[in-house]
């Protein structure tokens, strides 16, 4: 992104924050009395004002000269959101909806049922058509996944609920109304939706060389898409050398490969086949062993192999459904097999 100044979404209209309650919804409220001169903010949120933290938010932002009101809704629910909005515009008409509600519920295909998918979709896909619908010209801010876009390993759901919200932003923007959907990467604060992501999944990130953006970027981010064209953005922060070493390992998303250049890769010692090939029998063992401990130390980020125990189950040593998958990549780009998901 291009940084510029955006125009505040202060002034006498009322913003209404879904998920206002959460982590994300206090630090954009904040950020909304703070910077953009919002007067009239209304949190909607499953507890309202009941929600660990909300008194002391509206003690906070009307100090600042906001009035602050909250509201206990499931967004999901068309007709308590219809209500809720028309209340909130009968003293000041909504000028800006930003819907920060969500749901994680993690899982790889094969353990993804229909409970697991209407959960996450819930949250972010019905409650997105219902304040399309009756937003009406308000500017609508979808906050969005980066893993709709890259995707994300025992997040199908997750990525599709966001791939959603993405493609009903182009379609807002082209009957004429306003709209952005901002695909964010991971969030440094460790509260609200990220409290799941543990430390493994962020090492994991981290080697994939996406960077945790912290509130100060990701609020920058948030301030500068609402100056650009484009309805649906990637608001992410890089590390170029560790997308180098995906590349290098041929694990790199398609979308990122123009980011870095890396250098045709000379082979030295051949494929593991052929380097197994060239070893007496009873030796391969060994080699693959080798290999797997490399591989496994890599990705939960042991200092060398000899951290693994090769005894030890993989669940007892730290691996999770997402850093399963991971492994069955790197072993599959190592091998140049075809592994099943189940390995």
């Amino acid at each position: 992104l291009v940084l510029a100044v955006p125009q505040p979404l202060g002034g006498e209209g009322t913003v209404v924050i879904t998920g206002g309650t959460g982590a994300l919804g206090q630090l954009l409220a904040r950020h909304l009395v703070a910077e953009q001169n919002v007067r009239h903010l209304l949190l909607v949120s499953r507890s309202g004002a009941s929600a660990d933290g909300a008194a002391e938010l509206a003690a906070e932002l009307s100090e600042h000269g906001c009035e602050v009101r909250f509201a206990a809704c499931d967004v999901a629910d068309r007709d308590a959101l219809a209500g809720v909005l028309e209340e909130a515009g009968r003293q000041h008409p909504l000028s800006a909806v930003l819907h920060a509600a969500g749901a994680l519920d993690d899982a790889t295909i094969a353990s993804l049922t229909s409970d697991r998918f209407d959960r996450v979709l819930r949250a972010k896909v019905d409650a997105a058509l219902h304040l399309d619908e009756l937003a009406g010209e308000a500017e609508l801010v979808l906050f969005s996944s980066a893993a709709a876009t890259l995707g994300s390993p025992g997040q199908g759901n997750y990525a599709a609920a966001n791939a959603f919200l993405d493609a009903l932003a182009q379609r807002r923007a082209l009957a004429g109304r306003p709209v952005r959907s901002l695909a964010y990467g991971l969030w440094a604060q460790t509260t609200g939706l990220t409290a799941e992501v543990g430390d493994a999944d962020r090492a994991r990130m981290a080697r994939l060389g996406l960077q945790a953006l912290d509130d100060a970027e990701g609020l920058t981010l948030f301030d500068a898409a609402r100056e650009h064209r484009p309805a649906a953005l990637l608001a992410l922060s890089l590390d170029l050398p560790g997308l180098r070493t995906q590349a290098r390992s041929g694990l790199l998303a398609p979308l990122l490969s123009d980011l870095v250049r890396i250098p045709p890769r000379r082979t030295t010692g051949g494929s593991l086949a052929q380097r197994l090939a060239g070893i007496p029998e009873n030796e391969r063992t060994a080699m693959v062993l080798a290999v797997v401990r490399d591989t496994v130390a890599e990705v939960l980020g042991y200092p060398s192999s000899t951290a693994v125990d090769p005894e030890k189950v993989f669940k007892d040593a730290g691996f999770d459904s997402l850093s399963a998958v991971e492994l069955r990549n790197r072993l599959a780009q190592v091998t140049g097999l075809r592994l099943p998901a189940t390995l």
